[in-house]
């Protein structure tokens, strides 16, 4: 007879913990990670992040919120940082502060397809 399955292993944070001013909070630096290319998502990671520049602020998730798509909404902002790979992260995040980052991306999206029509148009007129 075999013995029983043990049991997985504890899902451990990618982060640590550290205690800062007898509150805990995130500090990215334990990743041992260049911190120019780490995004922390977080319901609260401005209050409780060591390096706030890293943070990306998300509605916190509800258990019983079956329509919240907060996170699937960072999808094209994703693609787009993924794809233009940029050498730190954090000037990118700087420049949505203050904004809800998927809407600001998409009207920068938007506004960027739209000058570059103009360009295009432009230069057909002229050319011939």
């Amino acid at each position: 007879m075999f013995p029983p399955p043990s049991p997985p292993p504890p899902l451990l944070p990618f982060f640590f913990l550290h205690c800062h001013s007898l509150a805990q909070a995130q500090d990215l630096s334990k990743l041992n990670r260049d911190l120019a290319k780490v995004l922390n998502f977080s319901g609260h990671a401005l209050e409780s992040c060591l390096q706030y520049e890293n943070c990306v602020p998300v509605k916190p998730w509800q258990q019983h919120d079956k329509d919240d798509t907060s996170l699937f909404d960072f999808i094209p902002f994703l693609e787009f940082v993924v794809r233009s790979s940029p050498a730190d992260i954090r000037p990118v995040l700087a420049s949505y502060q203050g904004c809800d980052i998927p809407t600001e991306f998409i009207n920068r999206s938007k506004d960027y397809q739209r000058r570059k029509q103009e360009q295009k148009h432009r230069g057909r007129f002229w050319r011939n």
